[in-house]
């Protein structure tokens, strides 16, 4: 993309921004200045860098957008926020391994100034560009803050002079167009100007998820160098002693959690450290898979057992996970559905695909990159394709229809955003939450309040929600 297109769309694209936010909260705007970003990018993208993941990420970004539109809650705005970062990094530097994409956003953003200032972005040859910089700062810039200094200074020390300088004082309505305005420019040149530095490129060099025929070489090399059997003995009596106690573990603990009377307070307990242990058990089967395939052991003829050791460790671990849920779904029977508790199924679920993807970095004899990079994926893909989700209304529905009166949590569900319409009828159908329908006319005053706003501050949930209907 030419020099003179980037500045015309920084420009332009800053004062879109200033536009949609001037005076408005965020909500619909900044969906639609996504929607926007997407179809400009759609538009000048030449169709040979559409690619499946281009295409993906334009799906996220124009989901998020709607999500952002419908809701302009918080997790809607980082969604967003995140996904047109990533779609942007994307474009400009598709090689490059996700996991660097918020080092180099962080490094675009903090040296701002000084990119600004070398005006290597500046559309015309770069020694002129430097030249013309230097003189619109010492020639235009430098004097007018100077002059602006003194005529502040000036200004209390006489009220002749105050009162002649205030026929020029700047509208407050125009300094706040100009401040949104430098905001956005701010976002935007990082956004359609960003910048690379080589050492990213060496360190992106060397996080491929292949070995390559070079790497598969010098790593066999190695083994002349190394007591590589040691190694593998070594690798062989560890996991088989991390599976002997894993195994152990599943067993003792899940004759605890299944064939053993407890009581209520208890499952609330045991469901939670289970969790926690989930969490310590899968970062240490990433680590185990990690440390042992980092290079010669993808490519050892002899190192069969200790591949069949890794993959009963990677069974083991997701028998675990299977375990948590099926305890966690018991916990959701007795106590009823939380968004805490969506979270944690989600999160099993996650475990569930980085077992699987250990599994192919193995199979497939893939680089300790391949693993890290597709997890980070998964994670990204995961928080940003959720947030169009109505859980306040999906965890509503299980705990009104499925979850015991006396063990329902009904001001719990009062304090969740997007459900009173669910509550509402329940609330019309049982006369035992009647009380509760003081709640329903706060809602309904914030109804009100979000109806007043401007179309480009409202978030159109409220807009379309109708309790009566």
């Amino acid at each position: 993309m030419k020099k003179s297109r980037k500045i015309s769309l920084v420009v332009v694209s800053a004062f879109l921004f200033a536009v949609l936010f001037y005076k408005q909260g965020i909500a619909f705007n900044f969906g639609l200045l996504g929607l926007i970003t997407l179809g400009i990018i759609h538009f000048l993208l030449p169709a040979n860098r559409k690619d499946r993941k281009y295409y993906l990420l334009a799906f996220v970004v124009g989901v998020t957008s709607l999500s952002q539109m419908w809701y302009g809650d918080e997790y809607a705005f980082f969604a967003l926020f995140f996904s047109l970062l990533t779609m942007g990094i994307y474009i400009f530097f598709r090689k490059l391994n996700f996991i660097f994409y918020p080092l180099l956003m962080g490094l675009n953003y903090f040296i701002f100034i000084y990119r600004f200032l070398s005006f290597d972005w500046f559309p015309i040859q770069k020694r002129e560009g430097k030249k013309m910089g230097k003189k619109i700062i010492v020639l235009v810039l430098f004097p007018a803050l100077i002059s602006i200094l003194f005529i502040l200074v000036y200004s209390t020390g006489s009220d002749l002079f105050y009162n002649f300088t205030k026929q020029f004082k700047i509208n407050e309505n125009t300094l706040y167009f100009f401040g949104l305005f430098l905001i956005g420019f701010f976002f935007y040149f990082n956004y359609w100007y960003l910048w690379i530095p080589r050492f990213f490129i060496t360190f992106n060099a060397r996080f491929k998820e292949e070995f390559g025929e070079n790497n598969k070489t010098k790593l066999l090399v190695d083994e002349k160098i190394v007591d590589v059997d040691l190694q593998r003995s070594s690798g062989v009596i560890s996991l088989a002693i991390l599976n002997a106690i894993l195994l152990f573990f599943i067993g003792t603990y899940n004759y605890e959690q299944f064939f053993t009377l407890e009581s209520t307070q208890n499952l609330s307990a045991d469901t939670h450290t289970q969790v926690n242990t989930i969490i310590f058990s899968i970062i240490l089967a990433m680590g185990v898979i990690l440390f042992y395939f980092n290079s010669y052991f993808n490519f050892d003829n002899k190192a069969t057992n200790l591949r069949k050791l890794s993959y009963l460790w990677l069974v083991l671990n997701s028998l675990l996970v299977a375990s948590a849920i099926v305890k966690t779904m018991e916990y959701v029977g007795a106590y009823g559905l939380t968004m805490k508790r969506v979270g944690v199924f989600i999160f099993l679920f996650l475990c569930l695909i980085g077992m699987y993807y250990s599994y192919v970095k193995i199979s497939q004899k893939k680089t300790n990159a391949f693993l890290v990079n597709k997890m980070a994926w998964v994670f990204f893909l995961a928080f940003t394709l959720n947030s169009p989700v109505n859980y306040s209304w999906l965890v509503t529905q299980y705990n009104l229809f499925f979850v015991e009166d006396q063990n329902q949590d009904i001001n719990y569900l009062f304090n969740l955003r997007y459900n009173k319409r669910v509550l509402h009828q329940h609330l019309k159908e049982n006369e035992i939450y009647l009380e509760k329908e003081h709640l329903i006319e706060r809602f309904e005053r914030k109804q009100t309040q979000e109806m007043s706003k401007s179309i480009l501050s409202q978030s159109f949930y409220y807009r379309c929600v109708d309790l009566n209907d």
